[in-house]
């Protein structure tokens, strides 16, 4: 006899393993780029609730900022290679998180959707590797950090994320 209860699709735990596994994986490497502080390991643990709590919350969003937070806290010094590490890291959990929040439920993730999301990701991680030569270049050549060219940096990483969700929402030109 059956109850009639039919089990909802299932979230996409490829996706959800990813973003998770991603925001594991910054415990090691702000150990192996800084130091522990007493609130590192509890941080990540709630960073990993945050991104594993729900598709359509603003979780993945506070872990993301607890994890910034986390390595502004643990690292001698911002220019360092393990920084692009942490971006990658990052920009990996934003992706899975992203696109698990968009699909439907149990809906099939299709190569072209994937090929797209790939070829986001590709981008904004070259431009901040660019970035990132860019402020090595000018604090070699200046002597030390210059807050206006990171700034600048980081605004125009964000203006690109910006223009390729619009472009991800539909709103503009595929």
């Amino acid at each position: 006899m059956s109850s009639g209860y039919v089990e909802p699709p299932r979230d996409h735990p490829a996706l959800l393993m990813v973003a998770v596994g991603a925001t594991v994986l910054i415990l090691p490497l702000l150990a192996m780029a800084g130091d522990i502080r007493a609130v590192t390991v509890p941080g990540i643990i709630v960073a990993v609730v945050l991104v594993a709590v729900g598709r359509d919350s603003m979780g993945a969003l506070a872990a993301l900022g607890i994890v910034a937070l986390l390595w502004l806290s643990s690292t001698p010094r911002v220019l360092t290679a393990w920084s692009l590490v942490l971006a990658l890291l990052m920009m990996t959990i934003h992706a899975a998180v992203a696109l698990r929040s968009t699909a439907p439920p149990g809906a099939a993730l299709g190569s072209t959707v994937l090929l797209r999301w790939l070829g986001r990701f590709v981008v904004v991680m070259s431009v901040t590797g660019l970035a990132y030569v860019l402020a090595l270049g000018l604090d070699h050549l200046h002597g030390g950090g210059s807050q206006i060219v990171v700034a600048a940096a980081l605004a125009f990483l964000g203006g690109l994320v910006l223009l390729l969700r619009h472009e991800t929402l539909g709103d503009g030109p595929a």
